[in-house]
């Protein structure tokens, strides 16, 4: 203001004598974990439950989140928020559910949380009613953390009965739940809030805050970690570790190779002594039914967001019309665009006589699988998923071995290349699966559906809008990660059930390719929208089809059916690069006995009109 600053506003004489009393409102009861100095954003998320929590339109809200992605944390925070606003006279009260099995081990855990006398042989029943009984005239929160072993267990329908009971019969309760699946409460409506990893920005405000790190390599490093909490938090505990030395640049490296990035990341939790994340993520793996691991393990080979169609690709046989291979028929739908009927070609075997494939655990599960959750049924796990993938390959097996035999002839192989299909190991496939009469298939179109929403309410698969309308799927990178090396640790079995994959991931973009490839040739410009959204996958099935040896035959036509768009959509250095790829496929190579001139004019046909398509740009 304009006045003098030196006036007197109260006189000391004024004051009354006497000492001062302290008018603060004392805060509520609690036992709150204390709130992490070093959280980060998710002020949107917390905004949402503490105004649904404050209005009481929602009397549950349920946090829902893959395992590391800081669900504990958020929840934490909102207790403390609701605390400091005197939101709940008689208490905020956090409950550890992790590892509970039964609802008796969950009213005894929310008894001790409010400090309720024990009555000494109790029942039950008993149990139970002292604490609803306690619960009708007390107006509290309860922070009902890892609610996972309670939810995904036989236990619960009456896990949620017991939430619906405790809400009727305590009117001024609040629930606040953390679980890694979409809840269902009795008679009531709770507010789902998914919890998602870290923006950018987030991610590495939150690793500098740990450690004295560059903006630069902040930034690395959080598009390594995925934006994760869980492994943003093992990489600031390294880079602050005062005993064990190690620099960003070092760091970086260590991780940048994906196969060991999950090696990195357990080493470095031993470090800090948090949860590993494979522990972590691997609690919800391992409780999903055998069907929904394997569609899971399938999904893992997209790099980037999918739809349904391309998810069905891979896990439905593939409708063969032909030996030509015409794109009009599809490769793995049909010409009305859906899924083709099961067939021989490439039908996921489900053969009497295939023997179960005991794999061996991952060392990193054998480690630190029981550091989170229950995972006494892992072995049974590992040998129900190992049997599908071992029905998997051997139709896949048996697929090789026909491949000798049904060598293309040089017009085939020209008209296949030029339509942007390669028919000629599909035919084989086809063949070989027919000769041995493998008609049945594991999975319908209706079993790979309803498998994906389920993995999307296991959060282990995230749904997230298109732009074009529908819906389509992404995984975590490091979930992704994990499901690699379920894969890997399955042995031959799980080797051949990727290379199956891999191929039906190969010629599914060839023939998508193909397609945009003609709605831009006829100036429809959503073909470049549509590109953009699958980028990645495209270029991981170039990079496949380049590298893979049996799928080598389908790097040419894949060149060709993009062309239009590659030209349009890469830069000058990526398309000299293809181009030079391309050449490279042109060079003679030596040939196994029975292989000779017809198969290399073949293989040089396609080469040279996948060089001429992408060196015309």
């Amino acid at each position: 203001g304009s006045g003098d600053h030196d006036d007197v506003i109260f006189a000391q004489a004024a004051l009354a004598a006497g000492d001062l009393v302290d008018l603060t409102r004392p805060l509520c009861t609690t036992n709150l974990p204390v709130l992490s100095e070093v959280f980060v954003g998710r002020q949107m998320l917390m905004q949402s439950a503490i105004a649904a929590l404050l209005s009481r339109r929602r009397r549950c809200v349920c946090l829902v989140g893959p395992g590391g992605i800081g669900k504990t944390s958020l929840a934490i925070a909102v207790g403390h928020y609701l605390r400091f606003r005197h939101a709940f006279v008689d208490g905020v009260f956090y409950v550890d559910a992790r590892g509970l099995t039964s609802c008796l081990q969950l009213v005894y855990a929310i008894s001790a949380a409010l400090r309720l006398p024990n009555t000494v042989g109790a029942t039950e029943l008993q149990a139970r009613e002292e604490l609803l009984g306690a619960l009708s005239s007390k107006h509290v929160c309860l922070l009902i953390d890892r609610c996972d072993s309670l939810s995904q267990t036989e236990h619960s329908a009456e896990f949620c009965e017991l939430l619906s009971v405790m809400l009727r019969r305590g009117s001024r309760l609040q629930l606040l739940l953390t679980n890694r699946k979409f809840l269902g409460v009795p008679n009531e409506q709770p507010l789902s809030l998914t919890v998602a990893e870290l923006r950018q920005d987030e991610a590495q405000t939150l690793l500098r805050q740990m450690a004295s790190v560059a903006a630069s390599h902040a930034s690395i490093l959080a598009d390594l970690c995925g934006g994760m909490p869980l492994a943003l938090r093992l990489c600031g505990c390294a880079l602050a570790h005062t005993r064990v030395r190690v620099s960003p640049e070092q760091l970086i490296e260590r991780l940048q190779q994906e196969s060991h990035r999950l090696r990195e990341l357990r080493a470095l939790s031993e470090l800090s002594g948090d949860t590993t994340i494979e522990a972590s993520i691997g609690t919800s793996y391992f409780a999903l039914p055998s069907t929904l691991r394997f569609v899971f393990l399938a999904v893992c080979e997209f790099p980037g967001s999918f739809d349904e169609q391309a998810a069905l690709s891979l896990l439905l046989p593939v409708d063969i019309e032909g030996e030509s291979g015409e794109w009009n028929q599809g490769i793995g739908t049909s010409s009305k665009g859906h899924a083709a009927a099961p067939s021989p070609a490439d039908s996921l075997a489900a053969s009497s006589n295939s023997s179960m494939l005991n794999s061996p655990r991952s060392d990193s599960l054998r480690t630190h699988g029981n550091s989170e959750g229950d995972l006494r049924h892992l072995d049974h796990a590992q040998t129900q998923v190992a049997e599908l993938l071992s029905q998997l390959s051997c139709t896949t097996s048996r697929f090789s071995a026909a491949r000798g035999s049904n060598v293309p002839s040089r017009q085939t192989s020209a008209r296949t290349s030029r339509s942007g299909a390669s028919s000629f190991s599909e035919h084989a496939e086809h063949e070989g699966a027919r000769a041995h009469g493998d008609d049945a298939a594991i999975l319908s179109e209706s079993d790979v559906r309803s498998a994906l929403q389920e993995l999307t309410e296991h959060s282990m698969v995230e749904a997230i809008p298109s732009e074009h309308g529908g819906r389509r799927y992404r995984l975590h990178e490091l979930i992704r990660l994990f499901g690699c090396a379920q894969i890997k640790a399955e042995g031959r079995a799980g080797s051949r059930a990727s290379l199956a994959w891999r191929g039906r991931f190969v010629r599914y973009y060839a023939q998508w390719l193909a397609e945009q490839n003609a709605r831009f040739g006829s100036e429809d410009l959503s073909a470049l929208a549509a590109f953009d959204a699958e980028r990645h996958n495209v270029e991981a099935a170039l990079s496949l089809a380049e590298e893979v040896p049996s799928l080598v035959p389908l790097f040419p036509p894949l060149l060709v059916a993009g062309r239009l768009l590659l030209r349009q959509r890469m830069d000058h250095g990526s398309r000299r690069a293809l181009f030079n790829r391309a050449l490279r496929a042109l060079e003679p190579k030596p040939h196994a006995r029975g292989d000779g001139g017809e198969a290399s004019e073949n293989g040089h046909c396609a080469a040279a009109d996948a060089a001429d398509a992408i060196g015309g740009a």
